[in-house]
């Protein structure tokens, strides 16, 4: 890979006169992925490497094969795969809402009109309903009711592990800009 961070399930192959391939391989992130389908994917393939545009796709495009290949690993028998969105965590006072959407802006200026004061949004990263459910389970000890979850350390942690917006918010327009992408 490059200097940049790792993308999960991408392999980089060098080819005969200096071109070099990017693929995704659903191996790369499960062992238990022999019945998935598509099994590789070519994602790039060039001289040298791709420039930043590119791998923004490429990443983009592998986050998108590794939410598919997690989605049929959690339910193997399902044929239509869950909607691609955005998974949120949303404070307000002590309490945080994990949520599921397509539109979080939107979906944060829905909530706000039930609260008389400023919610925050701490996390918004690629996702589906099925990653939405897991993480009600694993936060199920800090359930208040229903998507409402009391702001614990380990759920603070998840967010600052998991938190593009916070890397970003310290580093300029650029990072914004490619954030909004994401």
């Amino acid at each position: 890979m490059t200097s940049r961070k790792r993308i999960p399930g991408c392999q980089r192959l060098p080819k005969p006169g200096g071109c070099f391939t990017w693929y995704w391989s659903a191996s790369q992130i499960s062992r238990l992925s022999s019945g998935f389908y598509p099994r590789s994917v070519r994602l790039w393939h060039g001289l040298g490497e791709p420039d930043a545009a590119e791998l923004e796709q490429i990443e983009a495009r592998a986050r998108q094969l590794t939410l598919d290949l997690e989605d049929w690993l959690a339910q193997p028998e399902r044929k239509v795969r869950s909607a691609r969105g955005y998974v949120y965590v949303i404070k307000a006072g002590e309490n945080v809402k994990i949520g599921f959407s397509k539109d979080v802006d939107q979906r944060q200026k829905q909530l706000q009109t039930f609260f008389p004061f400023p919610l925050e949004l701490l996390l918004s990263m690629p996702g589906s309903a099925l990653t939405e459910r897991q993480l009600h389970r694993r936060f199920k000890c800090s359930r208040v009711t229903g998507e409402w979850f009391r702001l614990t350390p380990e759920i603070s942690t998840f967010v600052q592990q998991n938190n593009v917006r916070t890397a970003c918010q310290n580093r300029g327009p650029e990072c914004q800009n490619r954030r909004e992408k994401v």
